[in-house]
Protein backbone atom coordinates (compact mmCIF):
# COMPACT_ATOMS: atom_id res chain seq x y z
CA UNK A 1 0.00 0.00 0.00
CA UNK A 2 1.58 3.42 -1.14
CA UNK A 3 1.73 6.23 1.25
CA UNK A 4 -1.32 8.24 -0.57
CA UNK A 5 -3.74 5.42 -0.35
CA UNK A 6 -3.03 5.15 3.77
CA UNK A 7 -3.75 8.85 4.23
CA UNK A 8 -6.76 8.54 2.34
CA UNK A 9 -7.82 5.38 4.09
CA UNK A 10 -7.38 7.55 7.70
CA UNK A 11 -9.26 10.22 6.30
CA UNK A 12 -12.20 7.67 5.76
CA UNK A 13 -11.96 6.01 8.80
CA UNK A 14 -11.75 9.80 10.74
CA UNK A 15 -14.51 11.25 8.49
CA UNK A 16 -16.94 8.19 9.37
CA UNK A 17 -16.28 8.26 12.92
CA UNK A 18 -16.83 11.98 13.15
CA UNK A 19 -13.88 12.42 14.37
CA UNK A 20 -11.69 15.60 13.60
CA UNK A 21 -10.29 15.16 10.03
CA UNK A 22 -6.94 13.85 10.64
CA UNK A 23 -4.44 16.39 8.91
CA UNK A 24 -1.32 14.66 7.08
CA UNK A 25 1.05 16.19 4.53
CA UNK A 26 1.93 14.65 1.22
CA UNK A 27 4.54 15.16 -0.35
CA UNK A 28 5.61 13.61 -3.78
CA UNK A 29 8.80 14.39 -4.03
CA UNK A 30 10.18 13.52 0.13
CA UNK A 31 8.09 10.97 2.25
CA UNK A 32 10.10 9.91 5.15
CA UNK A 33 9.89 6.35 7.23
CA UNK A 34 8.71 8.29 10.48
CA UNK A 35 6.18 9.91 8.98
CA UNK A 36 4.80 6.74 7.42
CA UNK A 37 5.05 5.04 10.71
CA UNK A 38 2.83 7.70 12.42
CA UNK A 39 0.67 7.08 10.24
CA UNK A 40 0.03 3.68 10.59
CA UNK A 41 -0.38 4.39 14.44
CA UNK A 42 -2.89 6.67 13.65
CA UNK A 43 -4.31 4.45 11.04
CA UNK A 44 -4.64 1.70 13.80
CA UNK A 45 -5.91 3.87 16.80
CA UNK A 46 -8.96 4.59 14.43
CA UNK A 47 -9.76 1.42 13.29
CA UNK A 48 -9.50 0.13 17.32
CA UNK A 49 -11.76 3.20 18.41
CA UNK A 50 -14.27 1.93 15.12
CA UNK A 51 -14.47 -1.48 15.97
CA UNK A 52 -14.86 -0.69 20.04
CA UNK A 53 -17.83 2.02 18.60
CA UNK A 54 -19.54 -0.92 16.74
CA UNK A 55 -19.30 -3.60 19.28
CA UNK A 56 -20.70 -0.91 21.75
CA UNK A 57 -23.71 -0.49 19.91
CA UNK A 58 -24.40 -4.03 18.86
CA UNK A 59 -24.39 -5.12 22.71
CA UNK A 60 -27.15 -2.23 22.99
CA UNK A 61 -29.08 -3.08 20.70
CA UNK A 62 -28.99 -6.48 21.95
CA UNK A 63 -29.77 -5.90 25.04
CA UNK A 64 -32.43 -3.61 23.91
CA UNK A 65 -34.23 -6.22 21.66
CA UNK A 66 -33.72 -8.53 24.75
CA UNK A 67 -36.27 -6.12 27.02
CA UNK A 68 -38.76 -5.72 24.07
CA UNK A 69 -38.83 -9.78 23.50
CA UNK A 70 -39.79 -10.21 27.14
CA UNK A 71 -42.20 -7.16 27.74
CA UNK A 72 -43.92 -9.27 24.19
CA UNK A 73 -43.70 -12.31 25.85
CA UNK A 74 -45.01 -10.90 29.52
CA UNK A 75 -48.05 -9.54 27.73
CA UNK A 76 -49.07 -12.68 25.21
CA UNK A 77 -48.66 -14.78 27.99
CA UNK A 78 -51.47 -12.08 29.68
CA UNK A 79 -53.66 -11.95 27.24
CA UNK A 80 -53.66 -15.82 26.34
CA UNK A 81 -54.34 -16.65 29.94
CA UNK A 82 -57.22 -14.47 29.99
CA UNK A 83 -58.88 -15.56 26.87
CA UNK A 84 -57.74 -19.29 27.35
CA UNK A 85 -61.34 -20.37 28.55
CA UNK A 86 -63.17 -19.48 25.24
CA UNK A 87 -60.37 -21.55 22.88
CA UNK A 88 -61.93 -24.83 22.78
CA UNK A 89 -65.52 -23.05 22.62
CA UNK A 90 -64.36 -20.94 19.87
CA UNK A 91 -62.61 -23.63 17.70
CA UNK A 92 -65.05 -26.26 17.88
CA UNK A 93 -67.81 -23.92 16.54
CA UNK A 94 -68.86 -25.19 13.76
CA UNK A 95 -71.10 -21.94 12.69
CA UNK A 96 -70.39 -19.89 9.62
CA UNK A 97 -70.71 -16.12 9.39
CA UNK A 98 -73.14 -14.31 7.24
CA UNK A 99 -71.10 -11.35 7.46
CA UNK A 100 -68.45 -12.44 5.83
CA UNK A 101 -70.36 -14.39 2.50
CA UNK A 102 -71.10 -10.46 2.19
CA UNK A 103 -67.95 -9.47 2.93
CA UNK A 104 -68.95 -6.98 5.90
CA UNK A 105 -67.75 -8.74 8.72
CA UNK A 106 -65.27 -6.23 9.14
CA UNK A 107 -67.39 -3.30 8.56
CA UNK A 108 -67.43 -0.93 11.85
CA UNK A 109 -70.51 1.09 10.89
CA UNK A 110 -72.67 -2.81 10.67
CA UNK A 111 -70.96 -3.53 14.02
CA UNK A 112 -72.01 -0.28 15.35
CA UNK A 113 -75.36 -0.24 14.28
CA UNK A 114 -76.27 -4.14 15.25
CA UNK A 115 -74.96 -2.82 19.33
CA UNK A 116 -77.30 0.58 18.53
CA UNK A 117 -80.09 -1.90 17.76
CA UNK A 118 -79.25 -4.09 21.17
CA UNK A 119 -78.91 -0.82 23.06
CA UNK A 120 -82.84 0.38 21.77
CA UNK A 121 -85.40 -0.16 24.25
CA UNK A 122 -88.55 -0.36 21.41
CA UNK A 123 -86.18 -3.44 19.85
CA UNK A 124 -84.92 -5.10 22.60
CA UNK A 125 -87.10 -4.04 25.44
CA UNK A 126 -85.78 -4.25 29.10
CA UNK A 127 -82.40 -6.38 27.15
CA UNK A 128 -81.27 -2.86 26.14
CA UNK A 129 -81.33 -1.73 29.94
CA UNK A 130 -79.43 -4.37 31.20
CA UNK A 131 -76.82 -3.76 28.22
CA UNK A 132 -76.66 -0.47 29.03
CA UNK A 133 -76.04 -0.73 32.93
CA UNK A 134 -73.43 -3.35 32.42
CA UNK A 135 -71.61 -0.80 29.63
CA UNK A 136 -71.96 2.21 32.04
CA UNK A 137 -70.44 0.10 35.03
CA UNK A 138 -67.85 -1.38 33.04
CA UNK A 139 -66.63 2.36 32.28
CA UNK A 140 -67.28 2.91 36.23
CA UNK A 141 -69.03 0.63 38.84
CA UNK A 142 -70.39 3.49 40.70
CA UNK A 143 -72.49 4.17 37.81
CA UNK A 144 -74.55 0.21 38.31
CA UNK A 145 -76.97 1.51 40.24
CA UNK A 146 -78.28 4.82 38.45
CA UNK A 147 -82.23 5.01 37.60
CA UNK A 148 -82.37 4.31 34.15
CA UNK A 149 -85.88 5.28 33.33
CA UNK A 150 -85.35 5.61 29.61
CA UNK A 151 -82.64 5.08 26.53
CA UNK A 152 -82.52 7.49 23.79
CA UNK A 153 -79.59 6.02 20.80
CA UNK A 154 -77.95 8.17 17.93
CA UNK A 155 -75.62 7.12 15.51
CA UNK A 156 -72.51 9.16 13.75
CA UNK A 157 -73.18 12.06 15.61
CA UNK A 158 -71.61 15.33 14.10
CA UNK A 159 -70.18 17.38 16.70
CA UNK A 160 -71.21 20.80 15.92
CA UNK A 161 -74.74 19.04 16.63
CA UNK A 162 -73.93 18.92 20.34
CA UNK A 163 -71.85 22.21 20.33
CA UNK A 164 -73.03 24.83 17.60
CA UNK A 165 -70.41 26.75 18.46
CA UNK A 166 -67.79 24.34 16.31
CA UNK A 167 -70.26 24.94 12.89
CA UNK A 168 -67.83 26.60 11.72
CA UNK A 169 -64.32 24.71 12.75
CA UNK A 170 -62.41 21.68 10.97
CA UNK A 171 -63.67 19.48 14.06
CA UNK A 172 -67.57 20.36 13.90
CA UNK A 173 -68.06 17.48 10.78
CA UNK A 174 -66.38 15.14 13.02
CA UNK A 175 -68.83 11.94 13.89
CA UNK A 176 -69.13 10.30 17.06
CA UNK A 177 -70.18 6.39 16.27
CA UNK A 178 -72.89 5.94 19.10
CA UNK A 179 -73.95 8.32 21.85
CA UNK A 180 -77.01 7.16 24.01
CA UNK A 181 -78.15 9.08 26.72
CA UNK A 182 -80.74 8.49 29.75
CA UNK A 183 -81.26 10.92 32.72
CA UNK A 184 -78.51 12.35 33.81
CA UNK A 185 -75.94 9.84 31.92
CA UNK A 186 -74.21 10.04 29.21
CA UNK A 187 -72.06 7.22 26.84
CA UNK A 188 -70.03 7.48 24.03
CA UNK A 189 -69.17 4.48 22.41
CA UNK A 190 -66.19 4.63 19.65
CA UNK A 191 -65.66 1.97 17.44
CA UNK A 192 -62.86 0.31 15.89
CA UNK A 193 -62.58 -2.62 13.72
CA UNK A 194 -59.86 -2.57 11.67
CA UNK A 195 -58.48 1.26 12.34
CA UNK A 196 -57.31 3.62 15.10
CA UNK A 197 -58.60 6.72 15.94
CA UNK A 198 -57.30 9.80 14.03
CA UNK A 199 -55.47 12.81 15.37
CA UNK A 200 -56.90 13.98 18.59
CA UNK A 201 -60.05 12.16 17.82
CA UNK A 202 -61.05 11.24 21.27
CA UNK A 203 -59.59 14.28 22.54
CA UNK A 204 -61.94 16.00 20.46
CA UNK A 205 -65.36 13.82 21.25
CA UNK A 206 -64.28 14.11 25.17
CA UNK A 207 -63.94 17.99 24.94
CA UNK A 208 -67.28 18.63 23.08
CA UNK A 209 -69.74 15.89 25.00
CA UNK A 210 -68.29 17.61 28.02
CA UNK A 211 -69.50 21.17 27.05
CA UNK A 212 -72.62 20.01 25.48
CA UNK A 213 -73.97 17.56 28.40
CA UNK A 214 -72.14 19.57 31.21
CA UNK A 215 -75.05 18.47 33.80
CA UNK A 216 -74.54 14.97 33.07
CA UNK A 217 -72.04 12.10 34.12
CA UNK A 218 -70.13 10.67 31.49
CA UNK A 219 -69.03 7.32 30.12
CA UNK A 220 -66.56 7.25 27.32
CA UNK A 221 -65.84 3.90 26.07
CA UNK A 222 -63.41 3.05 22.44
CA UNK A 223 -63.97 -0.54 21.68
CA UNK A 224 -61.79 -2.23 19.22
CA UNK A 225 -60.37 -5.94 18.93
CA UNK A 226 -57.53 -5.53 21.59
CA UNK A 227 -59.52 -3.15 23.83
CA UNK A 228 -56.41 -0.27 23.81
CA UNK A 229 -57.45 3.22 25.67
CA UNK A 230 -58.13 6.01 23.87
CA UNK A 231 -55.10 8.87 23.42
CA UNK A 232 -57.38 10.96 25.64
CA UNK A 233 -57.24 9.07 29.03
CA UNK A 234 -60.86 9.44 29.34
CA UNK A 235 -61.55 7.03 26.88
CA UNK A 236 -61.53 3.42 28.92
CA UNK A 237 -60.45 0.75 26.26
CA UNK A 238 -62.88 -1.82 25.91
CA UNK A 239 -62.24 -5.07 23.72
CA UNK A 240 -64.74 -7.38 21.20
CA UNK A 241 -63.96 -9.82 24.18
CA UNK A 242 -65.45 -7.93 27.32
CA UNK A 243 -68.33 -7.32 24.71
CA UNK A 244 -68.52 -10.98 24.21
CA UNK A 245 -68.79 -11.26 27.89
CA UNK A 246 -71.03 -8.29 28.73
CA UNK A 247 -73.70 -9.99 26.47
CA UNK A 248 -73.33 -13.62 28.08
CA UNK A 249 -73.57 -12.24 31.44
CA UNK A 250 -77.21 -10.90 30.30
CA UNK A 251 -78.59 -13.82 28.62
CA UNK A 252 -80.62 -14.18 31.36
CA UNK A 253 -82.46 -11.28 29.91
CA UNK A 254 -83.48 -12.98 26.28
CA UNK A 255 -86.25 -14.38 27.64
CA UNK A 256 -87.60 -11.11 27.41
CA UNK A 257 -86.71 -10.65 23.69
CA UNK A 258 -89.41 -10.98 21.08
CA UNK A 259 -88.60 -13.49 18.47
CA UNK A 260 -87.04 -11.02 15.92
CA UNK A 261 -84.55 -9.28 18.68
CA UNK A 262 -83.56 -12.88 20.14
CA UNK A 263 -82.74 -13.76 16.87
CA UNK A 264 -80.98 -10.19 16.23
CA UNK A 265 -78.76 -10.99 19.36
CA UNK A 266 -78.02 -15.04 18.80
CA UNK A 267 -77.12 -13.95 15.52
CA UNK A 268 -74.67 -10.89 17.03
CA UNK A 269 -72.68 -13.61 20.04
CA UNK A 270 -72.23 -15.76 16.42
CA UNK A 271 -70.95 -12.66 14.35
CA UNK A 272 -68.37 -11.77 16.72
CA UNK A 273 -67.03 -15.37 17.60
CA UNK A 274 -66.37 -15.72 13.87
CA UNK A 275 -65.44 -12.36 12.52
CA UNK A 276 -63.27 -10.79 15.59
CA UNK A 277 -62.54 -13.45 18.64
CA UNK A 278 -61.78 -16.26 16.77
CA UNK A 279 -59.19 -14.61 14.45
CA UNK A 280 -58.11 -12.99 17.46
CA UNK A 281 -57.47 -15.83 19.61
CA UNK A 282 -55.54 -17.90 16.27
CA UNK A 283 -53.42 -14.67 15.99
CA UNK A 284 -52.53 -14.64 19.83
CA UNK A 285 -51.59 -18.09 20.34
CA UNK A 286 -49.80 -17.83 16.49
CA UNK A 287 -47.53 -14.99 18.70
CA UNK A 288 -47.20 -17.02 21.79
CA UNK A 289 -45.49 -19.80 19.52
CA UNK A 290 -43.30 -17.21 17.98
CA UNK A 291 -42.32 -15.67 21.59
CA UNK A 292 -41.23 -19.08 22.46
CA UNK A 293 -39.45 -19.40 19.49
CA UNK A 294 -37.40 -15.91 20.42
CA UNK A 295 -37.14 -17.01 24.70
CA UNK A 296 -35.39 -20.17 23.68
CA UNK A 297 -33.13 -18.50 20.61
Amino acid sequence: MNVQNIIEAIRKVSNSLNAPRVKLIYQKEEVNLGRILESMNILNSLMVEYNENVEKKRKESKSKNSLIIKEIIKLSSKVSKKYTKYLNTFENSKSSSLLKLIDRDRDENLHSDIIAALLTPSITGQFAYKFFTELIAYFNSGLRNSQIDFINVYREVRLDTIDPSLSMSEIGARRIDLIIETKGIVLVIENKVDTWESDNQTKDYFETVNRGYSLSKKAYLILSPSGEKGECKKFKGISYFDLYEILMKIEGQKNNLNKSSLDLYMFYLNELIETILKPRITSIEYMNIKNKELKNA
